[in-house]
């Protein structure tokens, strides 16, 4: 290692697979090229936190206010609330707005929980890291069809966390999880 650069290979090549800019990729990739696209293609997704409380009331209010429901008694509509929130508290704010929206557009009556389980089982990520992965899956087997045309490339969304990173993961969703409480 370099006394005067102490940032080891390993960080030096994340750093690179950060900055790497797919849209301007040559057509044919080096060898090193292709291992980063492969990483950044296999990486897994940042977690999403779960929405806010307040993101979730305003959603079920939001579906209350269109979809008609069984009447109920002032205990029973706090307890209403209170499942609801803690059966779909886990989901992130898109996805709860995106069962929202496939409620209010498919429901007769408002849903129960498990019909807001399964509407909400349709909504696929679209952010900004979903998109790079997939736009350097798409550049990695587009790259390894012109290396070798009859053997198909194995898929590269084969990661698997090892101990150090999923114990990473649960960290960070304990503290989103904690954190998300106190909204």
């Amino acid at each position: 290692m370099d006394k005067q650069n102490p940032t080891s290979a390993v960080e030096r090549l994340a750093q690179s697979i950060d900055d790497l800019d797919l849209e301007t990729l040559p057509e044919g990739l080096d060898d090193q090229q292709l291992e980063m696209v492969r990483r950044i293609a296999s990486a897994p997704l940042p977690f999403l936190p779960p929405a806010p409380e307040r993101e979730l009331g305003k959603c079920l209010r939001a579906m209350l206010a269109v979809l008609p429901r069984q009447q109920s008694d002032e205990l029973s509509g706090e307890l209403f609330v209170e499942v609801y929130m803690r059966q779909l508290g886990d989901m992130p704010a898109a996805q709860v707005v995106y069962m929202m929206d496939q409620a209010v557009r498919q429901c007769r009556w408002f849903p129960t929980v498990a019909e807001c389980l399964e509407l909400a089982g349709g909504w696929r990520r679209a952010d900004a890291d979903t998109l790079r992965r997939a736009k350097a899956s798409e550049r990695y087997h587009r790259e390894m069809r012109a290396r070798d045309p009859i053997r198909p490339a194995k898929p590269v969304d084969d990661w698997q966390p090892d101990r150090e990173e999923l114990d990473r993961i649960k960290r960070d969703v304990a503290n989103s999880l904690r954190a998300n409480r106190h909204d």
